[in-house]
């Protein structure tokens, strides 16, 4: 019985004893997710001044060093990230350092030990920490108005705005899930827009801007434009995007324009357009990015780099261009910053570099620029090796990238089943309407290996999957069309256009000619038309052969220049109508198997008589403002002319004057 008792006694000291304890790990898993929350709400403030930047750096500081002192802490972390998906995006970079930092450490141990010990797998927990809508959604839209003080608001609102405002904030406020979002969404965003766009409540004050003109913008967001009302949906984004340009052009103030293009470039993203969000940022910072503190300069600089450059699409090389300095400047700020040491700065930078690189080089097939900025880390002494070892691992998948070529290649009804190429996707595929054509994509790669793409989609003018198919086009004009093919994990895009032209009908030139003959006397007088043995002696041909000698006199520059110098002094002289007649007339009875070279007479043609009803004429009689105007056209790549003046024009491309 003594016995007994002893055991009760131990028992009870014993739990007395770890009571503290499960009180200690309770309250430091609540202090730790209170400090996570508070890096997301500071992380969400999309305009941070120098003590949020400080801040967020002590927080993440923080958090890592909690869970160094205790490990299971990772686990609440993660929980976290995957409960609250739409702020998973904020820990990634964390999780992913701290997991390959885990295993690095481990598998050396192991090493070091000798032992062959795997990695224990951790439990799953409940998810116990899941936010709700409205605190997401006050995340997301939250602004404060720290650049404003009282004596810098501009106009006082009217009580009954004020009341509105109030309105919209707690009504916004209460929605807690994405169906109410859906329900309420487009009668507050209308309220929003109302305030947004009243001339005499106040429109230019900002502190009112920021919090009712971006909460419009960000329910447009989170809806996509899908639930509005067709009537409204259009009409309403553009209406905001001109405001907000409105209101940047009107703001006195450097943080003001700051704010209002992060403003301006989100609803650009808004309505799909990425690039004129990138675009709009990179213009107007030039008025205000010099004044800003270093570390305002580093917010928005990756507030341009990582929320809008890397939402472009590929293929546009000055957003690629844009997107690069903005990697490079967020890494000069680094390395100007004081307050952190050199192995700091040196894997700061190599997480940029891996953004970069994965991101914007290799959705732009960049993979030796990528490779280039892989070895900086590599390389790097003070990079840590976990981060290494991710470059290592990204390098050898683009070397094997540079092995492979995707191909988008052509075939039409007079090439005999061969295939051609298009290399540039600025080259267009000619083609009349109704005629026939195949398109298919191929890996070319070495000969040893046998990869497979994983899947093929055609998209644009022609939506199939595909690997080959056949298609035709009635009506004339460019056909826009894109293949994504997936591979090796990879998405690779390729973009091209079919240039489709109706063949010309009706009178040929001799026939309209004589039809029109009071012009056809004039035209003859003027040397702008004539018989085929004297076509060297007419004006667009001397003209186009002194000016574009060695350019191609058929099917090439000086041909493409010939047909709109051309047609722009017959619509000067004698109207549209007569100049369209006689050139397309001369096209009538061309052989179907020239279709290419009918199809880029055709385009030229119609360019020189838009080029006649561009400008206005000299009042002299002379030819000067046709010449000017066609040179520019060219200069400019209006006119089209052969990919290949050697090769035989069944298989032909069309290009630009100002491409090769």
């Amino acid at each position: 019985m003594k016995n007994i008792y002893l055991i009760f006694i131990t028992i009870f000291v014993l739990l007395f004893k770890a009571l503290p304890v499960f009180a200690l790990e309770a309250e430091r898993t609540n202090n730790f997710l209170s400090d996570v929350k508070n890096y997301v709400y500071k992380n969400q403030l999309k305009v941070k001044n120098q003590t949020i930047i400080k801040d967020l750096t002590n927080i993440k500081i923080k958090i890592l060093k909690q869970i160094n002192q205790a490990p299971s802490l990772y686990d609440e972390l993660q929980n976290f990230a995957i409960a609250n998906r739409g702020l998973s995006y904020l820990f990634n970079d964390m999780l992913k350092d701290l997991k390959e930092k885990q295993k690095f450490e481990i598998l050396q141990k192991h090493s070091n030990n000798g032992s062959n010990a795997t990695l224990i797998k951790r439990s799953k927990t409940s998810l116990k920490y899941r936010l709700t809508m409205a605190e997401q959604m006050f995340y997301y839209f939250k602004f404060t108005s720290r650049f404003v003080s009282a004596a810098n608001r501009f106009i006082e609102e009217s009580p009954e705005i004020l009341k509105e405002y109030e309105s919209i904030k707690i009504e916004f406020s209460s929605i807690e899930d994405i169906e109410t979002l859906k329900q309420k969404g487009p009668a507050l965003c209308k309220r929003c827009e109302k305030l947004l766009l009243n001339q005499t409540g106040g429109f230019h004050n900002i502190e009112r801007f920021e919090n009712v003109a971006i909460i419009a913008a960000a329910i447009n967001v989170r809806l996509n434009s899908d639930d509005w009302e067709s009537a409204d949906s259009s009409d309403l984004k553009i209406r905001l995007i001109n405001r907000l340009a409105e209101l940047y052009r009107l703001a006195p103030h450097f943080k003001h324009k700051c704010l209002l293009t992060i403003a301006l470039s989100n609803a650009y993203l808004n309505i799909g357009l990425p690039h004129e969000a990138l675009s709009a940022s990179y213009s107007n910072k030039n008025d205000f990015y010099d004044k800003l503190t270093d570390n305002e300069k580093a917010d928005f600089i990756w507030y341009m780099a990582n929320n809008l450059a890397l939402e472009c699409s590929p293929g546009n090389e000055r957003s690629l261009k844009i997107g690069i300095e903005c990697f490079y400047e967020c890494c000069r700020l680094i390395d100007a910053d004081t307050g952190i040491d050199e192995n700091a700065k040196a894997n700061r930078k190599a997480e940029i570099y891996l953004e970069a690189t994965s991101v914007l080089y290799e959705k732009n097939e960049k993979y030796f620029e990528a490779i280039t900025e892989l070895n900086k880390i590599i390389n790097d002494d003070k990079v840590y090796a976990w981060i290494k070892n991710n470059a290592l691992e990204k390098k050898k998948a683009l070397q094997t990238f540079l092995t492979l070529k995707i191909n988008v290649l052509f075939s039409n009804e007079f090439m005999s089943g061969k295939w051609k190429i298009i290399d540039k996707p600025y080259k267009y595929i000619p083609l009349l309407a109704g005629q026939k054509l195949k398109l298919k994509v191929e890996l070319e790669q070495p000969s040893e290996s046998n990869i497979q793409f994983d899947s093929v989609n055609w998209y644009g003018e022609i939506q199939t999957a595909e690997q080959e198919f056949e298609l035709s086009f009635s009506e004339p004009g460019k056909k826009r069309l894109r293949v994504e093919v997936e591979l090796l994990g990879k998405t690779i895009t390729r973009s091209f256009a079919v240039y489709v032209k109706n063949k010309p009908e009706g009178l040929s030139d001799v026939s309209f000619a004589k039809k029109n003959p009071i012009e056809t006397f004039k035209a003859l007088s003027k040397k702008l038309i004539g018989a085929q043995t004297m076509v060297e002696e007419l004006e667009p041909f001397k003209w186009a052969a002194e000016t574009y000698k060695n350019n191609g006199s058929h099917n090439g520059i000086q041909d493409a220049a010939r047909h709109a110098y051309w047609n722009c002094l017959l619509t000067r002289y004698f109207g549209e109508d007569y100049a369209k007649g006689i050139t397309d007339g001369h096209e009538v009875n061309t052989s179907s198997e020239l279709f290419a070279e009918v199809i880029m007479d055709l385009h030229n043609n119609e360019e020189g008589r838009k080029i006649a009803q561009k400008h206005s004429h000299d009042a002299s009689n002379n030819y000067d403002c046709c010449r000017n105007a066609v040179i520019n056209a060219v200069r400019n790549g209006y006119t089209l002319y052969f990919d290949d003046l050697a090769n035989s024009n069944k298989d032909v491309l069309l290009l630009p004057t100002n491409n090769k």
